[in-house]
């Protein structure tokens, strides 16, 4: 107990230090610490007159703090002052010239130091903000944890690994009364990849509205991708039409592990059709898998940071086969630990998992 409290004491105590390098302190503290050093240079200075053999240490103290606290330009002028004190105390040459180089070991350690800190942590905290402001805007792409559209709903789990993602869920209504939802994997992490995905996004949402079916989805977004290919900008996609005119699920795979369509009886299909990612220059061949739709199917897709192999375990498919009557984010909520109870599958990855129901 009183070492985790001194711990806690010390961080308290780190933390403040940095703020008061960083400049950030609250106007009392910020008199506080004028104070305090205030009295460290007083009791350095009579230190130093009542034992001159300790002289340059005293006084050597009290430039690299103040320096440290509070800018190389006053700790400039302050080692002139220094200086002059220490001459008084000590009139040897020798020692005199001596301890002109203590001050400027001083003006280096505290005052460049500190200087480099200061600009690199004030980096490093503007980095963070822009980086929290860019998941916000990331975040706010994504579709809530449940939407419905009154003929069918969508349960929605998206976490990323790091602060930003490359994974996507987004939906658009299409021509002749179908709907489109595309679940989407781009290649790398960080803000590259969050970048592409917003990209993406803004291109379904344009290519989705007037496009023939899943598969003219994914090949104009292919196009596109491959006319920006850079880092991370490769995607690896799954488009889902609900084609209500014809009653029928139409599926397109580019890259994505299958998907698992289970029936209100149980039985259960495995969209096994694929090609390769989008945006590598070369063209996939993308197949659309037609199947029936039924009163109370379930679609069931994960991204591979859950899942990488081509079929989803037995567990799973049973779950979603005794479950069409159940809260559509309990039953993802469900699936998801699954698929966590089989292990880790690798390097810590975004996990996207989609469960797709339609009465």
């Amino acid at each position: 107990m009183g070492q985790g409290r001194l711990v806690q004491a010390w961080e308290i105590f780190d933390r403040w230090i940095e703020r008061a390098v960083l400049r950030s302190l609250e106007p009392w503290e910020a008199w506080i610490l004028r104070l305090a050093m205030a009295s460290v240079v007083m009791v350095a200075v009579a230190a130093a007159w009542l034992r001159p053999d300790t002289a340059a240490l005293w006084l050597f103290l009290q430039l690299a703090m103040v320096t440290f606290f509070f800018g190389l330009q006053l700790g400039r002028g302050w080692a002139v002052m220094t200086w002059l004190a220490y001459a008084i105390i000590q009139a040897g040459t020798f020692e005199r010239l001596s301890f002109g180089l203590f001050c400027v070991f001083a003006l280096l350690i505290a005052g460049v130091t500190v200087r480099k800190f200061r600009h690199a942590r004030q980096g490093q905290i503007q980095l963070s903000s822009a980086l929290e402001m860019a998941r916000q805007v990331q975040l706010s792409l994504q579709p809530p944890a449940l939407v419905e559209w009154g003929f069918a709903a969508m349960a929605t789990q998206i976490e990323t690994a790091r602060e930003l993602g490359g994974d996507l869920v987004c939906w658009q209504q299409g021509k002749n009364r179908c709907l489109f939802v595309l679940v989407g994997d781009v290649m790398g992490k960080g803000a590259q990849a969050a970048l592409t995905a917003a990209y993406v996004k803004g291109l379904f949402d344009e290519i989705a509205a007037t496009a023939s079916g899943p598969d003219d989805v994914l090949g104009q977004l292919h196009h596109h991708l491959v006319r920006r290919t850079v880092v991370d900008s490769f995607l690896a996609a799954m488009c889902i039409q609900l084609d209500c005119l014809h009653s029928r699920w139409r599926i397109c795979r580019a890259g994505l592990p299958s998907a698992v369509l289970v029936r209100a009886s149980g039985s259960a299909l495995c969209i096994r059709e694929g090609g390769i990612m989008l945006g590598i220059p070369i063209d996939p061949e993308l197949v659309v898998s037609e199947v029936e739709h039924k009163p109370g199917d379930q679609l069931f897709l994960a991204s591979d940071g859950l899942c990488e192999e081509e079929e989803l375990p037995p567990s799973l498919v049973q779950l979603l086969g005794r479950s069409s009557a159940m809260d559509l984010n309990q039953v993802l909520v469900g699936c998801v630990q699954v698929l966590h109870g089989r292990g880790a599958i690798g390097n810590p990855d975004d996990e996207t998992a989609v469960l797709l129901r339609w009465p």
